[in-house]
């Protein structure tokens, strides 16, 4: 309970110029109520800050990301039967370059999964430099394909979730699509009053595209559904297959 970290330099890079560090987190939550990371730089091949299931009171500020997977929540809903939660957060004036996602809310969809929820979150003054995404939410997490992740819906619900004051460009890697909120649907568990704004993330390859599925209501902004052309079209308009692997 009440964990604090602050100024903190941490460097977890790997050897080989043709993969990441994998597993190399900065940072990790399991059964905590109260988290304060102030002042953190970090050059790794995962998560810069992930808080893991039954974590809540989340307040970081100032952190800088280099490689890995941004700013994650979870995953949470991985084990059949289990309740999994993280709230209460507030996550801001970061700076991300050369990675995967901004921000990434994610849990575990498929059959013979958990339940539980994301509540109150927010993501506030996030900047960006060379990022595959802008910001991310998925119920599908890990290895979990769309058809199976529909089939047996994910039990974790997100709501209250707010992302404000995104700016910056992304890799093209996912062609002009620059951020994606995907949530399975047809089971008990809702995504509902999730949001954006000020939002500022483009792409090289063109006009940004904002891609949604399962969203309860509008998020803010204008985006194209998951399966819908636009969104198959803003994938396939790529005009990088950078794949930035952070070395020593």
């Amino acid at each position: 309970k009440n964990i604090q970290l602050s100024d903190v330099i941490i460097t977890a890079n790997s050897t080989n110029s043709s993969t990441n560090s994998q597993n190399t987190d900065v940072f990790d939550s399991y059964n905590v109520q109260g988290v304060t990371l102030e002042r953190i730089y970090a050059s790794i091949g995962d998560d810069c800050f992930s808080p893991k299931p039954n974590t809540s009171d989340i307040y970081v500020d100032t952190l800088f990301c280099r490689g890995g997977n941004g700013v994650a929540l979870g995953s949470i809903g991985q084990y059949s039967g289990t309740m999994d939660y993280v709230k209460n957060v507030l996550i801001q004036n970061v700076w991300l370059w050369d990675g995967i996602f901004g921000s990434y809310t994610k849990s575990w969809g498929g059959a013979g999964r958990g339940y539980g929820n994301f509540n109150n979150i927010t993501f506030r003054n996030f900047w960006f430099r060379h990022m595959e995404y802008g910001p991310d939410i998925t119920s599908c997490y890990y290895n979990v394909s769309t058809d199976a992740c529909l089939a047996d819906p994910s039990g974790v619900s997100f709501s209250n979730i707010l992302h404000d004051n995104f700016t910056g460009t992304t890799s093209g890697v996912f062609g002009t699509v620059v951020g994606t909120f995907f949530c399975s649907t047809g089971g008990a568990a809702t995504c509902e009053n999730i949001t954006v704004s000020n939002f500022n993330v483009t792409s090289p390859c063109g006009d940004p595209v904002f891609v949604t599925h399962g969203i309860e209501g509008d998020i803010g902004i204008p985006t194209v559904d998951y399966f819908s052309d636009d969104a198959k079209n803003a994938y396939a308009a790529k005009c990088s297959n950078d794949t930035y692997y952070i070395t020593v």
